[in-house]
């Protein structure tokens, strides 16, 4: 068993990757774009004020006591997007990668320690599988899976869900035209941080790991 997702069949029903933690109101949108901005959790003033009206959905995750201080990273995208496009990447996929961690596993306790935080305003725009996928493909896909994983959890307009970085997921192509608003929060467990694709954090907060300045889907790694 040495080729890529042959610990599948033993992890697949390994659960517990995803749950539900409660209820958020979105700000009004102003088209905000920021990609895996670093920041340092339990501090909003290291956060630039243009995003703190993110504030009460940050507050919202339920961060371990032993993640507050660390450097976390957070992804706002407000955007119109057209009947029939997914607003992020699509296709099966899960934010960790066979080479990096993305956000982490939850650590010891699931749900407690690590992970990753998401939310939308608009239902049925993004799907979950609470699964745990050992060995993805590159830059984490999963799409040879969708048969085994069959029917997953579309997340409901502001619902804050809280994932490991195991946990297949896919953006969904929407069912109108819409004004979509996304928020996700990565904890401190981030293997690299691609320069090309992220956004700088322009009150001096650097990325906690490694910075790759070559593109992120080169090779998708």
């Amino acid at each position: 068993k040495s080729t890529a997702h042959t610990n599948w069949v033993e992890k697949f029903m390994k659960n517990n990757q995803c749950s539900k933690v409660g209820k958020v109101n979105f700000p009004k949108h102003t088209g905000i774009n920021i990609n895996m901005m670093p920041f340092i959790m339990g501090d909003i003033n290291s956060i630039p004020k243009e995003y703190r009206c993110y504030k009460d959905i940050i507050n919202s995750c339920n961060i371990h006591t032993s993640e507050i201080g660390k450097i976390g990273y957070l992804t706002i995208t407000e955007s119109f997007v057209n009947k029939g496009k997914p607003q992020r990447r699509g296709g099966i996929h899960t934010e960790k990668t066979p080479m990096h961690s993305w956000g982490g596993d939850g650590g010891e306790a699931w749900g407690g320690k690590s992970g990753l935080f998401m939310s939308s305003n608009i239902s049925d725009s993004c799907q979950i599988w609470d699964y745990y996928v050992d060995i993805p493909g590159l830059g984490g896909d999963c799409s040879h899976l969708r048969d085994k994983l069959g029917k997953g959890i579309k997340m409901s307009s502001n619902e804050l869900y809280w994932m490991t970085d195991s946990c297949p997921h896919e953006s969904l192509e929407l069912k109108s035209d819409c004004m979509r608003q996304f928020f996700r929060l990565v904890t401190s467990d981030v293997g690299v941080w691609y320069e090309k694709h992220s956004t700088k954090n322009k009150l001096g907060v650097n990325p906690g790991c490694k910075i790759i300045k070559e593109n992120k889907f080169k090779n998708a790694s």
